[in-house]
This record gives C-alpha cells, structure tokens and sequence, in this order.
C-alpha cells in the first residue's frame, strides 16, 4: 500500500497547516516519503527534488540544475522545433533550435503525494503527483500550469560509475544503450550501409542505420532496467529522448515532447525482478499455442508449390508452419481468388501444416471492392489539418496511387477494417503478417482529436488491439512488426522487422540478435526474425553461409521463421540462398530437428514467460544480476535461451570460432556431449562431457553447422522423439506423419539434473 508521511520536521509541518505560512527559501523543510512495498519515493521540498529508495537494491536520485541547461531537476523548455514525416518513406526528422531551460526550484505539499512546485520562470509551476502503484512501482505525473509556447519537458538523474542502461523496446544497434543518445519514434526501421560501410563505418560507426541521425525501430519503447536493479518507464506516446551518458558521464536525461512529465519506476533488487513487475504492469503476450514453437517456413519461387510434401516425404525435416503472403489489406488481393485460397488452406491443413497470410492497416485507393471509397467518405481514414484524408503514396504498393491509414481511435473504423480482413479467417487461415503501423505524420489529425505527433507511436497499440478483439478466441497466429509501451497484451508474437541480408551490427543478423536480447528486457518473448534477412538495396543477397548462421540464430529464438523473399538492388537478379538449397537444406533439418525435439524445453520457457515476465531470450545480466561480466563488451552478442543453454550466434562472415563468455558457474559444451544422428535427426547424449568452469571468455569451435551452445551443469533437457513432423494438430488422415498430439513419453538429455 501507499502510505505519505509527514515531514520530519514535525514543527515545520505544525506551521504550514495551522498558519498557512509559505516556506519557500527555508532550508530545513524536510522530506516527503511515499512507499508502495519495497519501493520508497523522497520528495524534498526546498531545494525540490527527488530520490528513490528500495529496501533491497539501490536507488536513484535527481541531480541540481544547471542554469537555463538541460540538465536538472523536473523542468522545460520553449525551444523552436520542426517535425516532419515522409508518408511514403516512414522516417520521421525532428529538428530542434536550443532554447533555455526553466527547472523546479521547491516544493509545497498541497495533500498527500501533491505538491505545488515553483520553477526559475515565476509564471509557471508544476502540478506534481507521487503515487503507489502495484507493489514496488512508483508512479510520477508532474503537470504545467501555462503550457503555451512549451515544445518540451524533461528530468535528469544521477548515473552511477559502472551503470549500465538496457531496453527500450526493439534496438538493433544493442540492448545495451549506455553512451548512447535513444530516440522513441517508430519507424519503417534500421536499414544497413552494406557497400557504403568502408565510407560510413569509419565515420559514423559500425552500427550506423541511415538514413535518420538516430537509429529506427518498428517496436521503440521509452523504459529501461538499470544493472544497479531499478527500472524506469515514461508514461506518454509522444516522441522523447533519452541522453544515457551521452553527452554526461554521471547523468542520464529524459526529454519528452509531451507537455505533461510522467513516469513510473520498478523497484529491483535484481533486473530480472524489474521486468517481472514491469511486464505485470504493462500487460504480457497472450497465452501462445504449442504449435507457434515449430519451423516456420515460407514457400518461394518455381519449387514453393511442391515443398509441403518434400519436406514430409523425401528431406524428412520437421515443419509446422507455412507462410503464405496474399496481401487481404491493403489492395484486396484476394477478390475474385477467395475459392483458391481456401483450396490451399485445406491442402496445407491436410498435410499436417498450419498456414498464414498477410494483412495491414492501408487500404488502397483501388480496392476492388470499393473499400477505400466507403472508407474515405465515413470518415475512417487519418485526416490532414484540412479535414481530408491523409494521402499516404507508399512505394511498395505502386498499382495504387495513394493509400487511406484506418483510424483505429474511432471505434467505428475499427469495426469496419475487422469486417475486411474476416474474409482471411473464413478462408481458413491459422494467422498472419500483422504489417506496417509506423505510418501516422506528425501533422496528421486523428479521431479523438490528438495529433500525429502524440498519437504515432500508440497507433500500433491501436491497430493491434483491433485485430485481437477479433482473433483473441482463436489459436491464432497474429504476428505484429510495431508496437510500443502495451502492445505486448495485444501481440501474439513480434517479429523484428525487415533486416538487412547481412552480418551487420547496423540491421543484419548481429542486429537480429540485439534486438531479441533488448525485446527480452522490454517484456517481450515471443519474438523472431526474418531468418535470412529482406533488404539487399546496398548488401549482396543472402548466401548459403548467412542464410545457415541467421537459421541457427532462429532455432533459439522464440519464433523460428524463415524468409523467403526480399527486395534486391535494382537490376540485381542473384537468388536469394534459400532453405531448401542443397548446401543449406542438411543445415535446415539438423536445426529444425533440433527446435522440434527441444520444443518441452522451450514450452515451458514460453510458460515461465506468462506466469513470472522472465523472457525466452535472456540478456546474462537477468540470469546473473551480480556478474559484471554480463555486461562485457565479450557477451554482448550472446544470451539465455531459457534458463539452462547459453547461446552465442556466429555474426562475422567467415568465422570457425567464437569467443564466448561464460557465466560463473559449471557449464556443459553441447556438441561435446550430444550427438546427431543424420540418419534419423535424433540428437543423444554421448556419455561424460569436460565440464568448463564459467567467469572467464572461452574459444568455442564453430563449423558451419553448428552454433556455439552450453548447457549449465546440473540441467535436464526434455525431448520429443525424433521423428516428430510437426506440432501441429492437423494431418491426422496422413499415413505415418507423426505430430505432437501423437507423443505418449519425452526424452531428455542429462547434464546432470534428470535423476528422479
């Protein structure tokens, strides 16, 4: 429970309430605390300021404020700005003229947890309300009282030596973003300088991700946890900066555009006790279904119609689901063509698959069945300031010339936009791409009245939490690229956006790792991406070397899903390296092999998930809050898969070797102590391993077939039988495919924890 108390000085609190005195300029005011379980808020009334205190764990406090600077306690600014959007690219600019800033300078308790607070502009003071929230979260709302002329609000604390910031949503530039300054404005999403980077990376750095200053993200979200075990969240959708370090070694500032400040803080001790609570709060992914945890695959060119069987009959390479891409939304590619489609649902279903299309939340100026016409004079569309539709020319539907973007803050269009994409449904698929949602301009008006600006980044709640009141009684597999602070309770599964077919730290398979680690902390688990890469605009296209690394790299994410298409440079007609490749396939089935068998294990990571917030990719830092060695630049690109396997993908080209850190502890080389066999795919405990001793860095072979995995010493591994198809329940009429439903008693590999 909350609780306030009185100052402590007990005569100065007399005074106040019998007198009515001011006591403003008093230097021994005293202190305001408010707890919400381990958690205690310190509200010094003059000077102001705020601090943060746990039972357990370590806190934090604002720093003094420099004068008319950024840096200080609550405060604003009445800087110039100018913010645009390309609709047809999908980056924002946010351009800024440096103004003063005005901070609070004391405080005046007004009632319990409120407070009048005076700033150095002596026209303007702050609302401020301290409040409990759920045991251990601390919730902070400070609002202006004249916020005319303010483009920006913001606060700053004390970064302690050795702090490390992680999180923020989906970062492909690395979960970690000490140093760093981190902007949250989904985006269309990073996109690696491939040929450039002899010119960008001496420049700009490896992790570069033009074309905006700051790197892009579909999934942004303004929180963090701190290694010191503290966590914190600002509680707005409008664009906000955040300086970890940046420009201040002993600093951290938040920079939010919203003229009201609020945040809310999670109390620790440890980091993986912070995404507990902060993921209770926010909302977890749905209950997922069993059968999401199986290969995904995406059938692809001259072969694509034949792969169901071949998988099954002649490669013997367990599946479960196919990905199919008739686009429902935007342009009704399905209109005239429904009988076929649910032809080829059927025939997925009858060979043991589930299956997935395609919709999103464009509607095309030609819809074939007039959708955006009756859209356009509803109303259901983003408006411009004019009270039009708000044209949206997006290059990749060029058949069209422009778009409508569904406005899902009126309910009415919400309603309307399921009624389109139900045709996908009662064509019998099992899920779908759930694409785009970056898209609303800052200058756009929306339904309810706010703006683009405010509006752009909870657009993807929106969005999503239509399509899930319509599929939510389903086992369905809605699988959503945007998102932000609450879109996990409305996101079966994420996957990580349109990649570069490269290495890179930028967007490439180095990026894919980074950004599952810091989905991980951001609450999410249920995440994948597109094995392979999408873009190749400035890269080569992905060969059979990648396309092995990034699909070893899926088998210990939380979706396995493989791309098969992508766009090229112009004029580059070089295929793709795709799964079914006779170089790569003998990869694919050990590793879909693998997955498949390892599925006990990873069902109960993804349970784990929902019942206690800890996700299936873990940063080392949530398994060993007191190892520094987790936050070492050696075991940046590696993590957690659940709580026994240590995973490090291979992310250089070329490479046979990884450097790998070893948390402390026992640890187990996996293929040291398991073996494959190819002709059945089973993989078996081969008798005593070397057990390696953790807290150092350690050199891990790593042929093309393999990734470098360890298993903690003292783990049970449970498996189902080797010849396991698929995990779905469909396929029953198949003569000898075996699915999960047919699995009577598991396996397990010992590494020493399965006695009894």
């Amino acid at each position: 429970m909350s609780s306030a108390r009185a100052p402590k000085s007990v005569v100065a609190s007399v005074l106040v309430l019998v007198l009515g005195l001011s006591l403003a300029g008093r230097a021994d005011v005293g202190e305001v605390e408010i707890a919400s379980g381990p958690l205690t808020a310190v509200v010094r009334l003059d000077p102001f300021g705020v601090s943060f205190q746990q039972d357990r764990g370590e806190g934090f406090t604002d720093i003094p404020s420099d004068l008319l600077g950024r840096y200080g306690t609550l405060g604003f600014t009445v800087d110039a700005r100018v913010d645009a959007q390309s609709p047809a690219a999908g980056y924002g600019l946010f351009a800024d003229a440096p103004g003063p800033w005005f901070h609070a300078t004391r405080a005046t308790e007004t009632g319990p947890g409120k407070f009048l607070v005076a700033t150095d502009d002596p026209t303007r003071t702050f609302d401020l309300i301290v409040s409990a929230g759920a045991d251990g979260v601390m919730q902070v709302r400070a609002t202006l009282n004249n916020a005319i002329g303010v483009t920006a609000t913001g606060w700053s604390f004390e970064a302690a030596e050795g702090e490390r910031f992680l999180g923020f949503g989906e970062r492909a530039n690395g979960a970690d973003q000490t140093g760093n300054m981190v902007e949250t404005w989904n985006e269309e999403g990073p996109w690696s300088g491939g040929s450039l980077k002899p010119v960008t990376d001496p420049a700009l750095g490896d992790r570069w991700q033009g074309p905006t200053p700051f790197p892009g993200t579909n999934f942004s979200m303004p929180w963090f946890v701190s290694s010191r075990g503290y966590g914190f969240l600002l509680d707005t959708s409008y664009p906000s900066r955040f300086r970890m370090g940046s420009d201040r070694k002993d600093a951290w500032n938040v920079e939010s555009r919203d003229p009201e400040f609020a945040f809310r803080v999670y109390a620790g001790p440890t980091p993986a006790d912070v995404v507990a609570r902060f993921s209770a709060d926010v909302g977890r992914q749905p209950e997922p279904s069993e059968w999401f945890f199986g290969p995904w695959y995406q059938p692809s060119g001259s072969i694509g119609g034949s792969l169901a069987a071949k998988w099954r009959d002649e490669w013997d390479v367990p599946m479960t689901v196919a990905q199919t891409y008739t686009h429902y939304l935007p342009c009704g590619a399905q209109v005239g063509n429904r009988d076929a489609r649910k032809a080829q649902t059927e025939a997925y279903h009858a060979l043991g698959y589930k299956i997935t299309t395609y919709v999103n939340s464009f509607v095309c100026m030609d819809h074939p069945e007039g959708a955006y016409d009756e859209g356009d004079a509803k109303g259901y569309f983003i408006k411009t300031r004019a009270g039009t539709t708000y044209p949206v020319p997006y290059a990749a539907y060029y058949d069209s010339p422009w778009h409508g973007i569904v406005d899902f803050s009126n309910p009415d269009a919400g309603e309307w936009w399921r009624g389109l994409i139900t045709q996908a449904l009662e064509d019998g698929y099992d899920g779908w791409m759930e694409d785009f949602g970056e898209y609303v301009p800052p200058d756009a008006v929306m339904f309810d009245g706010r703006s683009g600006l405010e509006a752009h980044n909870d657009y993807c709640n929106q969005y999503h939490e239509a399509s899930d009141v319509l599929t939510r009684a389903r086992e369905f597999a809605q699988f959503v690229r945007c998102g932000y602070t609450g879109s996990a309770k409305y996101s079966r599964l994420v996957w990580g956006g349109d990649p570069s077919e490269d290495f890179s730290k930028a967007d490439g398979l180095a990026a894919a790792v980074s950004q599952g680690i810091s989905m991980g902390l951001s609450g999410v688990a249920y995440w994948g991406s597109d094995i392979g890469g999408f873009h190749a605009i400035f890269t080569d296209r992905t060969d059979a070397e990648l396309q092995s690394r990034w699909l070893q790299f899926g088998a210990f994410s939380g979706i396995m899903r493989t791309q098969g298409n992508g766009y090229p440079r112009p004029g580059d007609s070089t295929p793709r390296a795709q799964p079914w490749d006779d170089d790569v396939r003998p990869i694919w089935r050990k590793f879909a092999k693998l997955r498949t068998q390892l599925f006990p294990y990873i069902w109960d990571a993804a349970q784990e998930y929902r019942s206690t917030g800890i996700p299936m990719i873990r940063h080392l830092g949530l398994a060993n809050p007191a190892d520094q060695g987790a936050y070492s630049p050696e075991a940046e690109y590696e993590y957690m898969f659940g709580p026994d396997i240590l995973v490090a993908p291979v992310i250089e080209s070329g490479a046979t070797t990884r450097d790998v850190y070893l948390p402390p502890g026992e640890w187990v080389d996996f293929w040291q102590a398991v073996a494959y066999d190819e002709a059945t795919g089973s993989f078996d405990r081969v008798g005593s391993a070397t057990t390696v001793t953790g807290g150092r860095v350690v050199k891990a072979d790593a042929p093309l077939d393999r990734i470098p995995l360890f298993v903690r010493a003292g783990a049970c591994l449970r498996l189902l039988p080797a010849d396991v198809d698929t995990l779905a329940d469909l396929g029953a009429e198949v003569d000898g495919l075996v699915r999960l439903a047919d699995v009577t008693q598991t396996r397990a590999l010992d590494f020493g924890g399965c006695s009894g």
